[in-house]
């Protein structure tokens, strides 16, 4: 039994001897791109911390060149330094690096709703740069791909999650931020209490980004979502079963820390 998905949908694969399988038993094509939209009822007034929502770790690395970045470990940079090794970022990094190979635009399409995002200056560049040990793709890219499909999706959420900066100064940051606000313009939703983050006052208000932005200087600025409001759980393990037995903890903690209700990503 053979079948074609368009880019963006997804369905339950079968092996052989499947074909006796009643059709109307099979799980449903769920059009990716649109999972938002095409939600029940039922979920339309649930807040958005309540959601499982999909997101992508180090989201800009699908691009990186060899250049390394601040925020690359000092012993790998003691490496690089040393002779008959220039090949080490080419060879070893960037494997290391590259967290995704799709690009914004194709996660989109996929269903990616949450970006994890860490940022950097370049030195000779005014441009801000997504890092992971190397230079990966630029911001304003993301900000382009994210504001073409908003466009085309006025249903779906996108929740950006600026969480590491490096080499930045206060002034880089009043930079960044004053710039995401006038891409994104009334698509923002600005700071309010966590549990009105619902699909139906965002679609009400036209409101589809969501940017948190883990740094002090946002705090005058009310487009953006303080590190308070979300929260990074980093398992460490490379063992699937003691993966999941910590995130069964951190799931079964219904309290949130100092009693504020946040969003909690798993990556």
């Amino acid at each position: 039994m053979e079948s074609t998905l368009r880019e963006g949908e997804v369905s339950s694969s079968h092996g052989p001897g499947d074909e006796d399988v009643d059709s109307a038993a099979l799980k449903p094509v769920i059009k990716t791109e649109t999972w938002m939209s095409s939600l029940p009822p039922s979920l339309h007034n649930l807040p958005l911390i309540k959601l499982a929502i999909p997101g992508t770790h180090n989201s800009g690395t699908f691009s990186c060149c060899t250049t390394l970045a601040p925020d690359a470990d000092s012993a790998i940079k003691l490496m690089t330094r040393i002779p008959n090794m220039g090949g080490f970022v080419d060879s070893v990094i960037l494997r290391w690096a590259q967290c995704q190979r799709l690009n914004f635009t194709q996660q989109l399409l996929s269903g990616i709703r949450y970006f994890d995002l860490r940022v950097s200056t370049k030195p000779d560049s005014d441009e801000f740069f997504l890092v992971h040990t190397v230079y990966a793709a630029k911001v304003n890219e993301l900000i382009e791909a994210v504001t073409s499909f908003l466009d085309s999706h006025p249903r779906e959420i996108v929740l950006l999650d600026f969480n590491h900066f490096y080499a930045m100064e206060e002034e880089h940051h009043v930079q960044l931020i004053t710039y995401l606000i006038a891409e994104f313009g009334p698509k923002i939703c600005p700071r309010c209490p966590i549990d009105e983050l619902t699909l139906s006052n965002l679609w009400v208000k036209g409101h589809q980004v969501i940017i948190f932005y883990q740094d002090k200087a946002v705090e005058p600025f009310e487009e953006m979502w303080p590190k308070q409001q979300i929260c990074t759980f980093w398992p460490n393990t490379d063992n699937p079963e003691t993966c999941i037995e910590r995130l069964h903890k951190l799931f079964n903690n219904k309290e949130p820390p100092a009693g504020i209700p946040h969003f909690r990503v798993c990556q």
